[in-house]
């Protein structure tokens, strides 16, 4: 049966072998996923809307008359990644303009879009747009180059034309990279070092003591000899957020290595399992267990 409660208890024991289990318990376990979920995943969202508007708009042109040119346009989305626009042919184009837009708050700001539309036989079509707070101060350039530069191709005669726009880079995607890189380094660390157990197998067959520790990355092993084992310690220690006494149970070896498994508040629980583990061992208690 799953546990709710963090828990620390022998589940096998035989003349030959004891096993020690120490689990966190599902309620803190699914705290931790929940918790990293949140702080890792909203700013990954934010990242993920910011870079829907990054990608690379592409046109390219070939005249087919002194002055008509036939076009295509690629756009894509979220760093490149997602095509939203596949080589969408733009026929008999004719000039390009630049237009813009303006949405005014009352305050002296609002938001802005200014944008490039190609002139075609069957209407318009807009390209290469961007939107900026108008309190900000952008002014963009590559818009106003762009229209002017379709418009000097259609009005000479040269025979191709290409011009592109890449905004993977861009300064607000970086901003939002590095503002939320850290949350993102965080929120798995935290679920890697809370979300774990602990297994402790001691085997006089083998002579072995065998340190287990499953993590969501997959299980971690030491192996010492029994030998080595010094002493098993019960110590009591006051955990300040919140305001805890606690009690750990210390498996201490010769070479002065400490394991200590986490701290419960049921004095007698960790006092029991340590009272099992040294008489397994057949060491003195008074000379081996320190509470």
């Amino acid at each position: 049966m799953a546990n709710l409660f963090p828990k620390i208890g022998i589940v096998e024991q035989s003349e030959s072998k004891l096993i020690l289990k120490h689990q966190h318990g599902i309620l803190i376990n699914l705290f931790i996923i929940f918790w990293a979920l949140g702080f890792g995943g909203i700013p990954l969202g934010t990242l993920v809307l910011v870079s829907s508007e990054s990608g690379i708009t592409r046109l390219s042109c070939q005249r087919v008359e002194p002055q008509l040119v036939d076009c295509v346009l690629f756009e894509s989305q979220y760093l490149g990644f997602v095509t939203t626009v596949p080589d969408r042919p733009i026929a008999q184009v004719v000039d390009a303009k630049l237009e813009s837009a303006e949405w005014s708050n009352g305050r002296g700001g609002g938001t802005a879009k200014v944008w490039v539309s190609l002139i075609a036989k069957s209407g318009k079509v807009r390209l290469f747009e961007t939107e900026y707070a108008i309190e900000s101060g952008f002014k963009p350039t590559f818009q106003p180059e762009a229209a002017q530069k379709i418009k000097n191709f259609i009005n000479s005669q040269t025979p191709s034309f290409k011009i592109e726009e890449d905004t993977r880079l861009s300064v607000r995607f970086l901003g939002s990279l590095i503002l939320f890189l850290p949350f993102f380094l965080v929120a798995p660390l935290v679920s890697y070092v809370g979300v774990r157990s602990q297994t402790i197998i001691l085997d006089k067959t083998r002579h072995l003591y065998i340190r287990e520790i499953q993590t969501l990355l997959g299980t971690r092993t030491k192996t010492y000899t029994l030998e080595e084992i010094r002493s098993i310690e019960v110590s009591e220690y006051v955990r300040r957020q919140p305001r805890m006494i606690l009690y750990q149970l210390t498996i201490v070896l010769h070479s002065g290595k400490k394991y200590k498994l986490p701290g419960l508040r049921n004095y007698n629980r960790v006092r029991d399992v340590a009272d099992r583990l040294q008489k397994f061992l057949l060491c003195d208690r008074e000379n081996l267990i320190n509470s």
